[in-house]
């Protein structure tokens, strides 16, 4: 259905600027369900998604909107592809990890989000991605609990031609498991996922 606030707020000239992009989500967990999220009320042509895991109860409280008893039977690229489908056109996917032995329709983007949570997984991702030229914003988030509240920071790196060299070069990217590493603590809550 049609957007009717862009014509209502004078956004058209804005819109143009990204009407004819594709943009790549790689991860469907907490973070990667919601940058799909606000992603689907863009004028971005296309959504594609890759995820190789099924949807699972602690996703459906890391993410936007609500959950039937039978979305636990489907992969998360295709409860996503349903879900927004019938908000939007053009929103596809692969159940595949991405990598440089399948870099599925990743080529076809113009831009990708990378919402993974493991270093290795990351690697190969950023790997592909930066053979392929493709501009990136890989996001990552960790929380721990000692002794009362919770603590951890939130991670937006944006790879483009202008801070490749310096990001690669400085390891931005964690692309190494570390068990003792914020990043990979299992807390985390929709609102920071958000």
């Amino acid at each position: 259905f049609p957007d009717t606030h862009s014509s209502h707020a004078e956004l058209h000239e804005l819109n143009r600027r990204i009407s004819s992009l594709t943009v790549g989500i790689i991860g469907l967990g907490g973070t990667g369900s919601y940058v799909l999220d606000f992603l689907s009320k863009t004028p971005v042509k296309a959504l594609k998604l890759f995820d190789d895991y099924d949807y699972v109860v602690k996703n459906s409280f890391r993410s936007p909107g609500t959950t039937r008893f039978e979305d636990f039977k489907k992969t998360k690229v295709d409860l996503y592809v349903e879900r927004y489908s019938s908000f939007r056109m053009g929103v596809t996917g692969e159940a595949i990890r991405v990598g440089h032995e399948t870099p599925g329709l990743i080529a076809d983007c113009d831009f990708v989000f990378v919402c993974v949570d493991k270093g290795e997984s990351r690697a190969q991702v950023v790997g592909l991605l930066n053979d392929l030229g493709i501009p990136f914003i890989d996001v990552g988030m960790g929380l721990s609990r000692i002794d009362g509240p919770l603590n951890g920071r939130v991670r937006a790196t944006l790879v483009d031609d202008e801070t490749r060299s310096v990001v690669l070069a400085n390891s931005i990217l964690p692309v190494i498991d570390d068990a003792g590493h914020e990043y990979q603590t299992n807390i985390q809550i929709a609102e920071l996922n958000a």
